[in-house]
C-alpha cells in the first residue's frame, strides 16, 4: 500500500466510513503493509483518547459545563488558572500582612507551582501510557482480523517448531516468553508470528479448536514497561471488528486475547492463560 496515495481511504477506514466490501478490500492491503497497520492502530488510539477526554463535556448541559469550568479554575491546582489565582492571592497577602516575610511567600508560591507541575506531568504520563495500551489493543485486534482468515499462511512459524518460535520471539521482544497451552480447553496451538507496533514488537500466538474457530494471544513487553504497571491484574474488554478482546497488564507484560467468542468463553480462556503465565 502507498500511504501517500491511500491517506484518504486510510482515514475513512479508521472512521468507519467505508462499505463492507471496501473494508474487506482495504484489510487485504493492510495485511501486506506493517507501517499502515501501525498507523491505523495509532489513529484509533488517538480517537479513543479524544473520546475519553471530551465526550463527557460535549454531552453535558451548558450550565453544567460552565459550573465545571468555574470549579476547575478555582479549585483545580493542576490548571493554569488555579496557579495564577493562587500566586495572586499570595502576593496580596504578602503586601497586606506585615508578619509574612518574603521568604515564606516565595516558598509557598514555589510549592504551588511544583505541586501543579507534578500533577500535570503525572496526568500526562498516565494519558500517554493509556494511549500506548490502547494502541497495542488495536494492533492485536487488527492483526487478528487480518491473519485469522488465512488458510495457508496464518502463522510465520508453526507449532511443530515451537522451540524455535519461542526462542525467536523472545529474542525479538527481549523477553522470556512462555506459550500458554490450551489443549485442555479444546484449543490447539497453530504457531505464531511477529507484529510491528509503534511502542515495540509484539508476539502473536494463534490457536484453533475442533470447529475451526481461531483465537490469538498478543504479547508485548515494551507496552507494559512504558505503562509502569504495578497494579493488580484486571481484565478489560473491547469490541473490535466483531471480535471480543480481553486485555490486561501483568508484571512486565501486556496481553490481548482476541476471538469471536462469548464473553463467558473469553473469560474462562483468559483466566486459563493468566494462570499458566503467572505460574
Amino acid at each position: 500500500m502507498n500511504l501517500a496515495h491511500d491517506r484518504i481511504r486510510l482515514h475513512a477506514y479508521v472512521d468507519g466510513e467505508l462499505t463492507p466490501d471496501e473494508v474487506a478490500d482495504f484489510e487485504r492491503l493492510l495485511a501486506g503493509d506493517p507501517d499502515a497497520m501501525a498507523e491505523v492502530a495509532a489513529l484509533r488510539a488517538q480517537n479513543n483518547a479524544l473520546h475519553a477526554r471530551y465526550d463527557g463535556l460535549l454531552s453535558a448541559p451548558p450550565d453544567r459545563f460552565v459550573a465545571r469550568r468555574r470549579r476547575s479554575l478555582i479549585g483545580d491546582a493542576s490548571s493554569r488558572g488555579a496557579i495564577g489565582l493562587a500566586l495572586a492571592a499570595t502576593v496580596v497577602l504578602a503586601a497586606g500582612a506585615g508578619w509574612m516575610v518574603r521568604g515564606r511567600v516565595d516558598q509557598r508560591a514555589a510549592a504551588i507551582v511544583s505541586a501543579s507541575t507534578s500533577a500535570s506531568t503525572s496526568a500526562s504520563a498516565g494519558r500517554e501510557a493509556e494511549g500506548r495500551l490502547q494502541s497495542f489493543v488495536q494492533v492485536a485486534a487488527t492483526s487478528h482480523a487480518v491473519f485469522v482468515p488465512e488458510v495457508r499462511h496464518p502463522v510465520e512459524v508453526a507449532a511443530s517448531d515451537e522451540t524455535h518460535l519461542v526462542t525467536w520471539l523472545s529474542k525479538r521482544l527481549d523477553a522470556r516468553l512462555v506459550v500458554p497451552h490450551l489443549g485442555d480447553a479444546g484449543w490447539d496451538l497453530l504457531g505464531g508470528r511477529l507484529l510491528p507496533a509503534e511502542a515495540g514488537p509484539i508476539a502473536q500466538f494463534m490457536y484453533q479448536d475442533a470447529h475451526g474457530r481461531r483465537l490469538t494471544l498478543a504479547v508485548s513487553k515494551s507496552v507494559a514497561v512504558e505503562a509502569s504497571a504495578k497494579a493488580p491484574t484486571a481484565f478489560r474488554i473491547a469490541e473490535e471488528h466483531g471480535d471480543t478482546v480481553f486485555y490486561w497488564i501483568d508484571a512486565d507484560y501486556a496481553y490481548a486475547l482476541t476471538g469471536k467468542l462469548t464473553r463467558a468463553e473469553m473469560t474462562a480462556l483468559a483466566t486459563n492463560v493468566h494462570r499458566q503465565l503467572d505460574r
